[in-house]
């Protein structure tokens, strides 16, 4: 990440004091009976009052201003149109663009402020988390002091951390270098320095920290690229559950090809050998794209012979039918943001 300049950071700060401002306001007006698409229209209105504009809006496709996500949608989802309830968990997440500098930030309410013992558990652990990773943050400190503190407090608050969605740098790009994630080891990673700017995002569950949960069997086959929170692992609460690869496939955080100059194009405008820059960005991305390298991260069972693949299949149709009968009956999922 390049530290941005003075008068970088003044934009970024109206952007931000923009961005609180729309979020507070649609903290105050969530009630039972609106909807998600009904907040995301407040939120529009307000940004427009404001003089902002949606940094999520057409970000690799997106067709919305905002992500709204409630109860079990654990992250950037899509406004719909479902009422909601007193009781339900909403999380904001909303980004703004002023005089081309981008803030990102997110908060999270309980309709009606009907709370559980377990919802009131979650939105305090992952509040006093977000307060003690920024009290981390400081010129010459590492990632890691921050993603250290911020795990710590919320295993103190038995709360599951996913993984697959962290932190970031933020500013020229809405997702720029460093990651910040939401786990790791007290001095280590890369060191802050002035002028940089970051988004900590502790994002977490109240019960298994993967990112998606589903009560049907459920196979997945790699066959060749997978990448982003498509990528990221599942879990089913039963043992129908399989996931194999291709010796052919790859994934990450994104695909080398095309993908490096969009996420890293600050750190590239400041380096004096772009093309070394690229190549070495590629070197990593496509060592950790490897199956033979980080397939047990990606939840993956197996890496098969591709002619395998019709067998395994089959058996796993006969496994699937077996376990339904068992499936019957009220999801016992927990809540989370």
């Amino acid at each position: 990440m390049t530290p941005k300049t003075d008068a970088e950071i003044a934009a970024m700060r109206e952007s931000g004091r923009m961005l609180a401002t729309v979020l507070n306001v649609l903290r105050e007006r969530t009630k039972a009976g609106l909807t998600p698409k009904d907040m995301s229209d407040i939120a529009k209105e307000e940004l427009q009052k404001l003089g902002g504009q949606p940094a999520f809006l057409g970000y690799e496709g997106y067709s919305d201003i905002i992500c709204i996500s409630v109860n079990n949608q654990v992250q950037h989802s899509i406004p719909n149109s479902i009422p909601f309830q007193d009781g339900d968990v909403v999380n904001y997440d909303f980004g703004v663009t002023y005089k081309g500098m981008i803030t990102d930030a997110g908060i999270t309410v309980c309709v009606g402020n009907k709370f559980t013992p377990d919802s009131k558990r979650l939105l305090t652990g992952t509040e006093r988390a977000l307060y003690e990773g920024l009290r981390a943050v400081r010129a010459g400190a590492r990632v890691g002091d921050i993603s250290a503190v911020v795990e710590r407090v919320l295993r103190k608050h038995k709360l599951g951390i996913v993984r697959e969605l962290v932190g970031h740098g933020v500013g020229h790009e809405l997702h720029e270098e460093p990651e910040i994630p939401n786990y790791g080891r007290a001095g280590t990673g890369p060191v802050l320095k002035t002028g940089m700017t970051i988004a900590i995002e502790p994002i977490t569950t109240l019960g298994s920290a993967a990112i998606y949960q589903a009560r049907v069997p459920q196979a997945e086959l790699v066959l060749r690229r997978v990448f982003g929170v498509g990528g990221a692992g599942a879990v089913n609460r039963h043992r129908a559950n399989r996931s194999w690869c291709w010796p052919s496939s790859t994934w990450g955080s994104l695909p080398a090809q095309g993908g490096i100059e969009a996420a890293f194009r600050a750190e590239l405008a400041s380096v004096p050998d772009r093309a070394a820059a690229i190549a070495r960005i590629a070197r990593h991305l496509e060592r950790i794209g490897s199956p033979f390298r980080t397939a047990e991260r990606f939840g993956v069972q197996d890496i098969i012979d591709p002619r395998e693949s019709r067998a395994l299949l089959c058996e796993w149709v006969k496994d699937a039918y077996r376990v339904l009968p068992e499936l019957v009956g009220r999801p016992s999922f927990g809540t989370r943001p």
